[in-house]
């Protein structure tokens, strides 16, 4: 019937009782988390005569769960009927929680050595061959000057300057991947204005733009303001540029608008550019995915920036989408909540 018979002395104490008077009042299936596995419990040791280490979580006092194993028996009457059981209460709580970080500590430690393997990846790859081109270019100015006409020396010049600022985009992307995987990189959000911050990011690209004769335009309230960490919000928005211009036709066409949506605070960037597959889409986000590619003028592309852009995003309790079909463009959209710091009236 669920009533007590008798309990060790440690029993009140495990359950959170001063006394057991106190606890002998208690029916023995309200100390259950889910009383309906006593009843399973209680049948098994019926019909086997004994369990042992029956995982089971009771309650305390004060509603506390305790994982146990229990191991019990049942008392028969010398007519072969079952009057009690008698068993023997284990707390593995503290076994169960040091078992969970030992799976938190191994899962972390998983994601470190593809973080490490990625990285190597990337450098062995991405960066040997920039360098290599910056290596061949070189040994060909080595040469007598006087066998190059002054087109061919000013295309050489050109191509070595913009393998150069590929290579240092990527070296800053992964540095920076870096530094958040180890934990290097801290999040300090202060309020931005978003305006300021767009017009500073598209100001360093500006050339790569006109180069290839693209239409940038952009429509930012002037009193928009988010709360994030401006120096990740300015690497983000550096990427997202970047990657339109690289993908984006000659004479084509990039918008960057933002407004106040709900709760929440929209960024918007989108261009006419050549779009993506639904398997690159699939794997944009993914460390392993290989999704490598060469934008409309041979520009390299290496996929770490927009996985730096969802590690920065998130690190500011934000969010990342992308929506793309080949031929007709890309559109990135960043959700921020609208979340002012106590006491700003900046916001």
């Amino acid at each position: 019937e669920g009533k007590w018979m008798d309990m060790s002395d440690s029993a009140p104490a495990f359950f959170g009782f001063n006394s057991k008077e106190e606890l002998m009042k208690i029916p023995i299936p309200d100390l259950y988390e889910k009383p309906e596995l006593r009843d399973a419990d209680l049948s098994d040791i019926e019909s086997d005569g004994f369990t042992r280490d029956v995982p089971m979580n009771l309650k305390k006092r004060d509603g506390t769960i305790i994982n146990t194993l229990i191991t019990s028996q049942a008392l028969k009457d010398k007519n072969g009927d079952v009057y009690a059981y008698q068993g023997i209460i284990r707390d593995i709580s503290e076994q169960n929680r040091t078992e969970q970080i030992l799976r938190e500590n191994e899962k972390n430690l998983k994601a470190l050595n593809e973080a490490k393997d990625q990285f190597f990846s990337l450098i062995g790859h991405d960066l040997r061959s920039p360098f290599n081109a910056i290596i061949a270019y070189a040994d060909l100015l080595r040469n007598p000057v006087e066998q190059f006409s002054r087109d061919e020396v000013a295309d050489i010049a050109g191509d070595l300057y913009r393998t150069g600022q590929e290579t240092y985009k990527l070296l800053n992307n992964l540095l920076e991947w870096a530094g958040t995987q180890t934990g290097k990189i801290v999040c300090e959000p202060v309020v931005i204005q978003v305006k300021r911050v767009v017009e500073k990011a598209l100001s360093l690209l500006k050339e790569n733009a006109l180069k290839k004769n693209i239409i940038v335009s952009e429509d930012i309230p002037e009193r928009l303001r988010i709360y994030v960490d401006k120096r990740m919000f300015s690497t983000v928005l550096r990427n997202l540029f970047d990657n339109a211009i690289k993908f984006t036709d000659s004479k084509g066409k990039i918008s960057i608008e933002a407004y106040e949506k709900n709760k929440d605070t929209e960024i918007i960037v989108s261009d006419t550019g050549k779009g993506m597959t639904t398997d690159t889409l699939d794997k944009l986000f993914k460390l392993n995915a290989d999704v490598r590619s060469k934008g409309t003028n041979g520009e390299v592309g290496s996929g770490l920036g927009l996985l730096l852009c969802k590690e920065f995003v998130e690190m500011n309790e934000g969010q990342i989408h992308v929506s793309s079909k080949p031929g007709r463009g890309t559109k990135f959209t960043l959700i921020f909540p609208k979340k002012p710091p106590s006491g700003s009236e900046d916001f």
